[in-house]
């Protein structure tokens, strides 16, 4: 289907309220999973309240699952308007403490994709716990976990493209690795992020914490607690493999553009091509955990950098490549003074990174042996970054 076809009639009950007042958290889970083999078609525009989350998930016992055929919702892009599901702050915002004394609402999740295999979701719309709030979202650990959506335990060939509209969300916009019940090998495989538009996320905008195979491509991520994007495994077993960050947009994360810490293996890493309205920097500074092949090329910010950190701070990877990207002004100051004002030239910045663990580096038009000294030209262009 195009999007100039006449969407087919819907399919949805009929009796589901469409305007956002009823509760439908069983009734849209269950009647989905039931009638897998039905295209679920929904009205254009219509908004369902879903106040305690919706888990796809693969087989498990016997039940009905999405494995043949797969959970297709892209159609929904097509339909005109997106589907929307509309999220209350009931009881989502207050922390209800268990008798083990743990959180039980901290991790859960909006729309869950649990071990589903080719999985497509499109024109979707979902309206979070603080959607229309007009002040900056602020982080909240007691309900971190409670992302838009999450891609886990086996998810593989998983497409969120299309018309996925992410507002107002308590955790992450999206987020993507084991969840709590799942042990670390069963991370996703194969994902991808396209042309997703996320704001007002209360933790990261996107992230990725146990994942092979991740294509973030022609998102708009803006106004998140944390960071537009953060990769994050959360332990040895745990890893962050295989990304392409392309064609993004970003602006007003309150800590910046692009992280990649935690506690775990993240490589064959390239970011290209993406535009920041903020101060570009990329964090990865954290201890040797075997990390390797990073290429950051081509991206773009309007604004200066200052303070005592370098645009990219970055530790224990090898084999990375730093070319093309463009700030207006990347200086260092001590607390706001100008006359401290030192530029974080291409050889500078090789210098950190070389002293920070990193080898085989290159930056801009220079390839760097291990002690500093210039191995050769890369053939690639310069950061302009003064």
């Amino acid at each position: 289907m195009t999007t100039t076809d006449t969407p087919p009639a819907p399919t949805l009950p009929a009796g589901w309220d469409a305007t956002g007042a009823t509760d439908l958290s069983q009734k849209i889970g269950y009647w989905l999973c039931k009638h897998r083999d039905i295209v679920p078609i929904a009205p254009p525009g219509a908004t369902y309240r879903i106040d305690h989350g919706v888990t796809f998930q693969s087989c498990i016992d016997g039940d009905p699952c999405w494995g043949d055929p797969p959970l297709d919702l892209s159609h929904w892009a097509d339909a005109g308007k997106p589907v929307g599901f509309l999220f209350t702050d009931d009881p989502w915002t207050d922390p209800v403490h268990n008798v083990a004394g743990e959180d039980s609402t901290r991790n859960r999740t909006l729309i869950s994709l649990n071990g589903l295999k080719g999985a497509r979701i499109g024109g979707l719309k979902l309206h979070g716990p603080t959607f229309g709030v007009t002040d900056p979202p602020k982080y909240d650990k007691n309900v971190e976990g409670q992302a838009g959506i999450q891609v886990s335990n086996n998810c593989d060939g998983v497409v969120i493209g299309q018309g996925v509209i992410i507002r107002g969300t308590l955790g992450d916009g999206i987020y993507v690795g084991s969840n709590q019940c799942g042990p670390p090998k069963q991370r996703p495989t194969n994902i991808t992020i396209d042309s997703v538009n996320i704001n007002g996320a209360g933790r990261q905008g996107i992230s990725p914490c146990n994942v092979d195979g991740l294509v973030i491509k022609g998102a708009n991520v803006s106004n998140c607690a944390r960071h537009m994007i953060d990769m994050e495994p959360l332990g040895g077993d745990y890893r962050v493999t295989d990304v392409l960050i392309d064609g993004t947009y970003g602006a007003n994360c309150h800590l910046g553009w692009i992280a990649a810490g935690g506690i775990g293996d993240i490589s064959n890493l390239t970011v290209t091509n993406n535009y920041f309205e903020g101060v570009m920097s990329l964090f990865g500074r954290t201890a040797d955990y075997g990390r390797h092949d990073w290429t950051i090329t081509g991206n773009w910010t309007n604004w200066v950098l200052g303070g005592p950190f370098p645009p990219f701070d970055i530790a224990n990877v090898t084999n990375i490549t730093i070319a093309g990207n463009h700030c207006p002004a990347i200086v260092d100051t001590v607390f706001g003074n100008p006359q401290s004002r030192k530029p974080w030239t291409e050889k500078r910045m090789a210098n950190y990174l070389l002293g920070n663990g990193c080898h085989n580096v290159t930056v801009g038009t220079k390839i760097y042996n291990d002690d500093g000294t210039v191995k050769g030209d890369s053939g690639l262009p310069a950061n302009t970054w003064t």
